[in-house]
């Protein structure tokens, strides 16, 4: 089992306290240690989803916040994932899954891995 930090994104046009606005959405790290499945369903308790990264900009802010909110550059849960279909990945949100700027060789499914 992998337990990773966790990034929310959640679609609106204003942020709650706590969140954090970039390119119409609300962003919220949250520094717990959970499986990704328990950090999906925490985010859709709180109305979201784990992040989705459709762009470089978003890739960006995103590391930032983590950066920022723990000094460091942490492993942390987004919403890929290939749960439905192996080899076929998805976000958790439902959005097209479009990223690209991975490491090479990387999503790689190591060890039968469905999540990012």
């Amino acid at each position: 089992m992998h337990r990773k930090k966790k990034i929310h994104a959640d679609p609106c046009k204003t942020c709650p306290s706590g969140w954090t606005p970039f390119e119409d959405h609300c962003y919220m790290y949250k520094h717990a240690a959970k499986t990704w499945a328990d950090a999906e369903v925490d985010c859709i308790a709180l109305g979201g989803n784990l992040a989705s990264i459709p762009n470089q900009e978003v890739y960006t802010f995103i590391r930032k916040i983590i950066n920022t909110a723990t000094n460091a550059n942490e492993q942390t849960w987004i919403g890929g994932n290939d749960l439905a279909k192996e080899g076929v990945w998805m976000w958790s949100d439902g959005t097209k899954f479009v990223a690209k700027n991975w490491s090479p060789g990387q999503p790689d499914n190591k060890g039968s891995r469905n999540c990012l």
